[in-house]
């Protein structure tokens, strides 16, 4: 009777032990199973078991399908998956109830310069409004996704087709990346086109009588549209000049918004200045209206009483050349 009591609590120790050994084993075994990754990025052009699965083993070369164009995001059904585990002998149960998961590819940006540069090349010619220094101005929709190449390649475009409606400036272009393969995928880009101009703009406010200088300037690309037929488009005929008015920053400046500043005023004191070969006279007068630089003004002589015509050459100082006709008039 004791001997059948050994064995029936050995019995029971045995499937205690038992017991024990499976409720270790099991945890381990779920350890060591595939787990789905919640975020998948690749860079590679096809999709691996390896891509999507933690712990896939053997299996992780296995390629499931081709991966989206670089920079874009496509899903992948889960009975996809499922399917594909099972085959390869993986471990793995949808516990979480999953449909689809997605999947990102990386890649190497085009600059969105080079895009703009590459459609104002194969637009410009839809324009011939642009001449000159004009340039074809491209806009890219805002919210428009960057375009990429696949790793290894070079981050090129270039266009496929396209249409644009030039009353708008509105357009439609199909771009490859890289550019000019045929087997590239094909990236729908859509914006607005527009003929500009670069124009010289003051970077602060002058009011009249100020003096412009070079370091007053900076440039501003304006739409055609914008500009009249006497903007200044010539730096060199804003420097030196000042204005009528006030001028704000960052506007387009007309001819007629500046003129060139007076070194002489009316009534004051000016040095003239007479050459003829090596002769040189000089002699005082008094400004009978004010001049530019450039102005032919009458300057009363203080000696003589008369008035001759002189050029401005600077502040107080005017000069009559020997080819020029010197007029005497006596003062009234």
């Amino acid at each position: 009777m004791k001997t059948t009591v050994k064995k029936s609590a050995l019995g029971k120790i045995a499937a205690l032990g038992l017991t024990g050994f499976l409720a270790f084993t099991l945890p381990a075994s779920d350890a060591d199973a595939a787990r789905l990754k919640s975020d998948v990025i690749v860079s590679g052009s096809e999709i691996t078991l390896g891509d999507i699965f933690d712990e896939a083993g053997a299996a992780s070369g296995v390629v499931i399908a081709e991966s989206p164009v670089p920079g874009l995001t496509d899903t992948l059904s889960v009975s996809r998956i499922s399917a594909a585990a099972r085959r390869n002998g993986l471990d793995w149960r949808n516990r979480d109830g999953l449909t689809h998961i997605s999947v990102k590819r990386t890649g190497l940006p085009v600059g969105t310069e080079e895009v703009r540069d590459v459609l104002a090349q194969a637009l410009a010619s839809r324009f011939p409004a642009i001449s000159g220094s004009g340039v074809l101005e491209v806009e890219i929709a805002p919210g428009s996704a960057p375009i990429l190449v696949a790793e290894g390649e070079i981050p090129s475009v270039s266009v496929d087709r396209y249409s644009v409606d030039t009353g708008s400036g509105r357009f439609v272009a199909l771009l490859r990346a890289p550019a000019n393969d045929p087997a590239a995928p094909v990236r729908r880009v859509m914006g607005r086109a527009y003929p500009a101009l670069d124009v010289p703009v003051l970077t602060n406010q002058k009011s009249g009588g100020e003096l412009i200088r070079a370091s007053d300037i900076e440039w501003m690309r304006v739409p055609l549209t914008r500009l009249g037929q006497n903007m200044i488009t010539d730096m060199n005929k804003l420097v030196g000049m000042t204005p009528r008015n006030g001028i704000r920053p960052g506007r387009p400046i007309r001819a007629s918004d500046v003129e060139t500043p007076v070194v002489v005023e009316k009534s004051s004191l000016v040095n003239v200045t007479f050459k003829s070969g090596a002769m040189v006279l000089s002699t005082r007068g008094t400004a009978l209206n004010a001049g530019a630089v450039g102005d032919t003004i009458g300057i009363l002589n203080d000696r003589s009483r008369r008035t001759i015509q002189a050029v401005v050459t600077g502040p107080g100082q005017a000069v009559v050349g020997s080819n020029d006709p010197v007029r005497l008039v006596s003062a009234q």
